[in-house]
């Protein structure tokens, strides 16, 4: 088995390849192969079940929501792309310093050594339709703090989804933010397997990485960036002004449209359980502060709903809200 690059091609080991031996990182210059060395380290970290195959070229793959084009770069300064259906995309900068040539494992993980001090970058494509970014610190002297590039569809931006990560949202057409793609939380792994621990904070258009090593940390560290785009999960968001809040027996509720205007069909009982995450304000772009439904009493099972008009700040009909009906008696 073997990996390939558009410079030349090396042998890997089966022991490599299973992910079974990682050799100690060898000096820059050494006979041992620094390409067999990165694949080693982030396929032991990733596995290969999930990973799409060479998609240095695009990768078309279909979801259940419609295909999706993941393009992984042949250079380490050029962008990840996860393209959807429609056109749009959203592309990710790798935190390299130099153009390093990237080289694709069989499995389809393509690597880049060197491509910042004391670290090795990597990505690959996942058959869900994703992509990954990979950050491998070498030994203590890596920076461990890593800055990716977003470039985001025209409209869309980020909310934090209370877990670690974000979901990148667009308009609903009015009726709030849907999310179309997600940023799943990150991690991080030492040689060993150990948990390091690691998060995310943005500034601007820029996520950040920052990957917690100590001294007992056992390099090197792989670092993992997962995000889909296309995907529409189904999360809505409404910002404050959205957001109706309703008196009903004294009790206060946050009000929810569950469905747009365009959707045709009133609520129902089930429409209760739309999936929402809890939000923060943070956002790579200027939007209003969003946050998805939230009652503030749980709503029993036996409980039905109605539906109730939704209006804007100016009283015009936006949608409509799924509030719990008071039973008789």
């Amino acid at each position: 088995m073997k990996i390939k690059s558009s410079v030349h091609a090396a042998p890997l080991t089966t022991a490599l390849i299973a992910g079974t031996v990682i050799p100690a990182f060898a000096a820059s210059g050494s006979a041992v192969s620094t390409a067999d060395q990165a694949v080693a380290a982030v396929q032991r970290a990733t596995g290969t079940t999930d990973v799409a195959g060479d998609s240095t070229k695009g990768t078309v793959m279909a979801t259940d929501r419609g295909s999706v084009i993941v393009t992984t770069p042949a250079r380490a300064k050029r962008r990840v792309s996860v393209a959807a259906s429609d056109g749009s995309a959203v592309t990710l900068g790798l935190p390299a310093t130099v153009d390093a040539v990237g080289t694709t494992s069989a499995a389809g993980t393509t690597v880049y050594p060197h491509a910042a001090a004391h670290t090795d970058l990597a990505t690959q494509a996942t058959v869900g339709g994703g992509a990954r970014a990979l950050v491998t610190l070498r030994d203590a002297a890596a920076p461990t703090t890593q800055r990716f590039d977003l470039g985001l569809p025209e409209g869309a931006s980020l909310v934090a989804d209370g877990n670690g990560g974000y979901d990148i949202v667009t308009s609903a057409g009015g009726a709030g933010l849907v999310a179309r793609g997600h940023i799943d939380a990150p991690w991080a792994k030492d040689t060993n397997g150990k948990s390091v621990p690691t998060r995310y904070s943005l500034e601007g258009d820029t996520l950040i990485q920052t990957i917690e090593t100590g001294a007992d940390t056992v390099f090197p560290v792989v670092a993992d960036l997962h995000y889909t785009w296309g995907i529409v999960s189904g999360t809505v968001y409404f910002n404050r002004n959205e957001t109706k809040v309703l008196a009903l027996g004294g009790t206060l509720v946050d009000g929810c449209r569950t469905r747009s205007r365009s959707s045709g069909a009133g609520p129902s009982r089930g429409s209760r359980g739309t999936r929402s995450r809890p939000t923060s304000a943070s956002s790579s772009r200027s939007t209003p502060r969003w946050r998805p439904c939230r009652p503030r009493q749980p709503w029993p099972e036996a409980v039905s709903t109605v539906a109730a008009p939704a209006t804007d700040a100016e009283g015009k009909q936006t949608g409509s809200q799924v509030i719990p009906k008071r039973e008789n008696g």
